[in-house]
């Protein structure tokens, strides 16, 4: 790689950590999953601007080229973002099912007390149209 591709490549990295960080503050994503983007960004940093460090890591592993050293640390990281975002889909979709069955358990007490309501409201007129009568 060369040093003018490196250099690109760790200034798009930096402007997309710099997005990260803007999509923080505006609070569009949470900070437990954007962690996990910004550590992506910082490997693929570290690994930009020190390719022998992936020969290394590639050649400690037996992997046999530094390439198919970064396709199997995205693919690993792959299954991790995967893996973090089922999980809190499984949270949020237990959230949901408890606050159905609260709002279902509210609406019939809304309605039960109502419907009393009308019946007292209905005796009450029965009642003094009795007492019309008397």
């Amino acid at each position: 790689m060369t040093v003018r591709s490196r250099i690109i490549i760790s200034v798009l990295i930096v402007i997309g950590m710099l997005c990260i960080v803007q999509t923080i503050r505006k609070r569009k994503i949470d900070l437990r999953y954007a962690l996990v983007w910004l550590l992506v960004c910082v490997g693929i940093l570290i690994f930009t601007v020190f390719p022998k460090l992936l020969e290394l890591l590639s050649d400690c592993l037996g992997i046999a080229t530094p390439v198919n050293m970064l396709f199997f640390i995205g693919f690993c990281l792959s299954l991790i973002i995967i893996y973090t975002l089922s999980i809190a889909t499984s949270k949020l979709s237990a959230k949901l099912k408890v606050m159905t069955q609260e709002v279902a358990i509210l609406k019939h007490d809304i309605y039960g007390r109502k419907k009393e309501a009308e019946e007292s409201a209905a005796d009450t007129a029965q009642g003094s149209e009795v007492e019309k009568q008397l």
